[in-house]
């Protein structure tokens, strides 16, 4: 069944710039929610509370957002909300074991009584020092009975009272030493939260092993290295006890041993300090090993999707002990209720660079934010973006003394500077263009060329420029030959959409008898591979003008991806490919009048472009076109008749098709007079 001609020629429509240029947004409204008012956060947000809400193990939590999108800064806002309803941790001690000295013992305290403690022992071994055993008792028994209501002190406080019986008389001779009693009997206080009222989210940005799980330290003497009890660290697990542990996925994957003993301690819950590093080293005598603490926290892991999926899940075990996943999407409908929250966000990081949005401001950087996301309907969640660019805006209008507003004329030149700093690559790429060393032609008529759009990306900065795609027909059956195929500079998709042509033209001029020729489809000046459909709309309009001898619009631009049924299907990155073609045609003697691109109506929500282009759109100067067929674009290259195919499936001998057919019937005809007479 051939395509009707009711579906052809349908398709085509010109632009103007409010369709092209930034967006517009209500935002009189601003919510100071936080991010996790934005839909985009809301499921992350969903998820993060019910991993906190978990009392049970293992609901633990990764937080997934893109680069730059506010990942840290809006998880930490949101769990220190919720640990702010939490009550204060408790404190931690370790004290001496008087039966084994090198298995020191931890005490857990209510917040406050750690330090309350450790200052009360310290005055009782001062006094100690010089006290009669009868004296020393007598002290000690005031301490115990200070601390009587705590829980879990009474047995250490009776080993410590029959240790002071044991060594009162020789506290003086030992004063300087490991047995002196401010040593003997000092508390390690190794977790303070006495000055907090409630728990607390502990974030460790470099998740060493001594870091996380703690370490002993030593000091050197004349007889080598000493350490006891006294000399026990803390590392952020133990801060986080009963708390909140934030870690950066980036950096827990760098160790492999950090993440084995965290996985052991949230299987365990014990916290082990121990000395991997000294595994090879010469022992210690008397270095202590501690006992394990009682553990209980909420870890959460935030990081980009590359290590989620990259290193994460690749881990059997991590969702053993990690089973809540929070991902925060990486763009946002510009719904009432998110341009507000938006509008809020931007209001505070403006706050934070002492100025303040007019709304010209905002609304700029609102469209900005739906640049970013390639979508007009959307907005960007890459929030530290987002506030970089307001930041740069407050210099620049701290530059033009505009009184601490930041304006749309100032987000405009922050804006252009970042564009700048790193568009070193583009303007090479382009004055090759310029200076005539890659052929690219913005005005005239030529069969079988025409300009494709491409787009490279160099991480930190994407840029489109056009490239001259061509095509040469002959007689032949080898059909359509993929130049870049063949010397593998074309990737499998661009080779897909090549053969997806081969359909499409077998579908429109191979219904009443069978096509033979040969094409040849190549990028011109192409030296670093390709890959992608995107022109193949391209390379059907360069065929079918060889095959019909039917020059083609040298002042226009296209992209496009097509499907055998001849739709033109979407493509990525069309903002850049018309801002790329639009600089080709400035530096290569200025706007005609008559330039512009066509792309995919199916893409007109993605373009959002930048004022000098739409404003020239505006002004009648360059023009856009989308189509979603494939004889649309040819009828615009062409400015022919394209053909519809009548009930017999034959187009109108002087249409574009028509010729077409035309030449792959006299090919037919050669080929088969040549197969009847080997000699013709």
């Amino acid at each position: 069944m051939s395509v009707g001609p009711e579906c052809w020629g349908m398709a085509l429509h010109k632009l103007d710039a409010a369709q092209i240029g930034y967006p517009l947004y209500s935002a009189d409204r601003a919510d100071d929610s936080g991010f996790f008012a934005l839909s985009s956060h809301k499921r992350a947000r969903e998820a993060l509370r019910f991993g906190l809400e978990m009392t049970e193990n293992g609901f633990n939590a990764f937080v997934i957002g893109e680069d730059r999108s506010g990942r840290m800064k809006a998880s930490r806002e949101l769990l220190a909300g919720f640990a702010q309803h939490l009550p204060a941790q408790d404190d931690w001690v370790y004290l001496n074991n008087f039966k084994k000295s090198h298995r020191p013992q931890p005490f857990r305290l209510p917040a406050g009584v750690g330090a309350r403690l450790r200052d009360r022992m310290a005055a009782l071994a001062v006094k100690l020092a010089s006290a009669t055993t009868k004296a020393a008792l007598a002290q000690v028994d005031a301490v115990i009975a200070e601390f009587a209501d705590i829980d879990g002190l009474a047995p250490w406080f009776a080993e410590m009272r029959q240790d002071v019986d044991r060594h009162a008389g020789t506290f003086v001779a030992a004063a300087e030493g490991l047995n002196a009693p401010e040593r003997r009997y000092a508390v390690n206080l190794l977790v303070d939260h006495g000055d907090e009222t409630a728990s607390k989210v502990v974030v460790e940005p470099s998740p060493s092993y001594s870091n996380l799980f703690g370490s002993i330290e030593y000091m050197p003497t004349a007889n080598g290295l000493v350490t006891d009890f006294t000399l026990i660290r803390a590392g952020a697990l133990h801060r986080a006890n009963g708390g909140i542990l934030v870690l950066r996925a980036e950096a827990l994957a760098k160790d492999a041993v950090v993440w084995e003993a965290l996985k052991g301690a949230l299987r365990d819950g014990k916290l082990r300090i121990e000395e991997p590093h000294r595994v090879a080293a010469v022992p210690i005598a008397g270095a202590p090993r501690p006992y394990s603490i009682p553990f209980s926290a909420k870890v959460v892991i935030v990081g980009a999707p590359r290590w989620y999926y990259g290193w994460f899940l690749n881990d059997p075990e991590s969702r053993v002990y990690f089973k809540v996943k929070a991902d925060i999407c990486d763009d946002l409908g510009a719904t009432a209720e998110n341009v507000a929250a938006y509008v809020g966000l931007i209001r505070r990081f403006a706050e934070r660079h002492g100025a303040v949005c007019d709304q010209e401001a905002i609304q700029l950087l609102l469209g900005t934010a739906a640049r970013w996301a390639e979508d007009r309907r959307k907005l960007s969640s890459r929030l530290e973006q987002l506030e970089d660019l307001i930041g740069e805006a407050a210099l620049a209008g701290r530059r033009a003394a505009s009184g601490g507003r930041i304006r749309r004329v100032d987000v405009a030149a922050a804006l252009a500077e970042q564009r700048r700093r790193v568009s070193q690559v583009e303007d090479r790429s382009h004055r090759t263009i310029a200076d005539g060393l890659v052929m690219v032609s913005t005005q005239g008529m030529a069969v079988g060329q025409v300009n494709a759009l491409i787009v490279f990306n160099k991480i930190d900065h994407q840029y489109g420029t056009p490239c001259r795609v061509t095509a040469r027909t002959w007689i032949g059956s080898l059909g359509v030959i993929n130049i870049e195929r063949d010397v593998n500079l074309g990737g499998p998709i661009q080779h897909k959409g090549a053969l997806g042509l081969q359909g499409y033209l077998a579908g429109c001029f191979a219904r009443v008898a069978p096509i033979s020729f040969s094409g040849s489809i190549t990028f011109e000046q192409n030296y670093g591979g390709i890959e992608g459909d995107s022109a193949s709309l391209a390379e059907s309009l360069v065929l079918l003008s060889d095959l019909s001898g039917v020059p083609l619009r040298q002042d226009l631009a296209v992209t496009g991806s097509i499907n055998q049924q001849g739709d033109v299907q979407s493509v990525s990155g069309v903002s850049h490919k018309i801002e790329g073609f639009f600089r080709a045609c400035l530096e290569q003697g200025g706007l005609s009048g008559t330039q512009g691109v066509v792309f995919p109506a199916a893409n007109l929500i993605n373009v959002v472009l930048r004022d000098d282009v739409a404003a020239a759109v505006r002004d009648g100067v360059f023009h856009l076109w989308t189509v979603s067929r494939v004889e649309d674009a040819v009828g615009l290259f062409t400015g022919l008749d394209v053909g519809a195919p009548d009930a017999q499936d034959r187009y109108p001998a002087a249409s574009v098709y028509g010729r077409v057919a035309a030449c792959l019937t006299n090919y037919d005809r050669i080929l088969a007079a040549r197969e009847r007479d080997p000699r013709r």
